[in-house]
């Protein structure tokens, strides 16, 4: 009686076998790649792409110029070129920069009820937590009873009912008197109490613990730009604002703290930095000279002005310092090194993940669902495309490493005369590398002569008569 074995209980247990041996897979190709790199930096001393290097002035939370060196051995050293210490160099300021997007420091709990933990973001709105009725949303709504604009309307989750409403006349428990609301709110930054945006040419933040709403400045869409900031712990929430020919500093109730003239020749943002005392450093870029490097790169040299300026708005110091980019050109083999560089960058992504299932389950599966959380606006054919175009080769490198596999896996089949042919064949190219190593180690192979024997082969005793019927 001819039957075949199921083939359930053998495929489910030979992909689990598959699984470890992707992944050693994989480990191997990034140990082959991350050995290559390393042979060629610390043997070969080439490069294969163009190397930067930076020198350029940066400062400490107090105020102090310092040098920001990318690839020297002290990363930070003071003017004079002595090091700067490990404890200090925690302390480097960062840029707050003057473009539109969110530019939050740090994060501080609301005090009042009901905003009693943090204002979040999430799925474009913010979400806070009452301790008695559970959590509160903040979202931009356009009501019925308001004749233009929009309102910052506060819901309970639960039962979706209204708990607070935000107008330009203040926050109310019902919809505001005038009828008005915030037209065209957009640009919205916000921290952990305060919520700013521009609406009508105004610059307006909303502060939720105090309740309170403010018009910070009249700022243009087109010409300016802002960002919200905290000075320091004591003054709290500021606001930066840059238009073509002056820098202001406001307080979170629109107060004027400093009026910076911009001169004519600065074309370009310049960079703003406040300090751990309350002042601010503004610097911005005068000259720009390229110059040509014996070996064959270029360097970019900018004359940079920094001005300290107290919270009160006067200038107490002015620094002059020349902020270096070089640019040092591929000094590799093109012939030799440069193909191997291309073979791994272009054809190692196929060889990491040799299984064609699972290289398209990413690129047509995953991609899309983790991408569409970030980049909601974006369509999925958008985003498979652009795998692809960065990753051209992955999908055909690891079909045609499944393809080599399956062709092996078929061979020994039917050399074999073993079972499930074809099922065998389409699961290993399905799951190339790692499923060909899994089926050949899990299958019991027969010595070859039994495995092909026919039955002509087995050939008894001469008949004599006296066999029992």
């Amino acid at each position: 009686m001819n039957y075949k074995t199921s083939i359930v209980r053998p495929i489910v247990l030979t992909f689990l076998m598959a699984i470890p041996f992707g992944f050693g897979v994989g480990f191997l190709a990034v140990g082959v790649s991350e050995g290559w790199r390393e042979y060629k930096n610390e043997f070969l001393e080439i490069r294969t792409s163009t190397r930067w290097q930076r020198r350029t002035l940066s400062f400490l939370a107090d105020g102090e110029p310092i040098v920001d060196d990318w690839h020297s051995p002290d990363h930070y050293t003071h003017l004079d070129g002595s090091p700067v210490a490990d404890n200090e160099q925690q302390d480097v300021l960062q840029e707050q920069r003057l473009v539109h997007g969110p530019d939050l420091r740090r994060r501080r709990p609301l005090t009042g009820a009901p905003f009693e933990e943090l204002l979040l973001r999430n799925n474009r709105r913010w979400v806070t937590r009452d301790p008695e009725n559970g959590a509160i949303h903040w979202e931009w709504e356009v009501d019925p009873t308001v004749a233009s604009g929009s309102l910052l309307i506060a819901r309970y989750n639960s039962s979706g009912k209204r708990l607070s409403y935000v107008s330009p006349d203040g926050f109310s428990a019902s919809p505001p008197k005038s009828g008005q609301g915030f037209e065209s709110p957009e640009d919205t930054r916000d921290s952990a109490e305060l919520v700013a945006f521009r609406s009508a040419g105004n610059l307006v933040a909303i502060d939720l613990s105090k309740k309170t709403v403010a018009t910070i400045a009249d700022i243009d869409a087109e010409k300016s730009a802002w960002v919200m900031f905290q000075q320091n712990d004591e003054t709290g929430w500021r606001f930066a604002t840059r238009d073509e020919s002056t820098l202001n500093v406001y307080t979170a109730t629109g107060t004027r703290l400093v009026e910076f003239p911009v001169p004519d020749s600065v074309t370009r943002q310049p960079e703003f930095y406040t300090t751990r005392d309350g002042a601010f450093i503004v610097t911005w870029y005068q000259d720009r000279r390229t110059e040509q490097l014996p070996d064959g790169g270029s360097m970019d040299r900018y004359s940079r002005v920094a001005k300290w300026i107290d919270a009160n708005g006067n200038e107490t110091r002015q620094l002059e310092f020349e902020d270096q980019y070089s640019r040092l050109p591929p000094n590799s083999d093109p012939s030799v090194v440069a193909a191997i560089d291309w073979f791994i960058e272009r054809i190692g992504p196929g060889l990491l993940v040799p299984a064609p299932a699972v290289v398209c389950g990413a690129f047509f599966v995953l991609v899309p669902m983790t991408k569409s959380y970030d980049f909601p606006g974006q369509s999925s054919y958008d985003m498979i495309q652009e795998v692809l175009q960065e990753l051209p080769y992955a999908i055909p490198v690891s079909a045609l490493v499944g393809l080599l596999c399956a062709i092996a896996c078929w061979r020994r089949q039917v050399r074999y005369r073993a079972e499930w042919t074809r099922t065998w064949t389409v699961f290993v190219f399905l799951f190339g590398l790692p499923a060909w190593i899994a089926w050949r180690v899990h299958r019991r192979w027969p010595p070859l002569e039994l495995a092909t024997a026919a039955d002509a082969d087995f050939v008894g005793p001469e008949l004599n008569g006296r066999e029992i019927r």
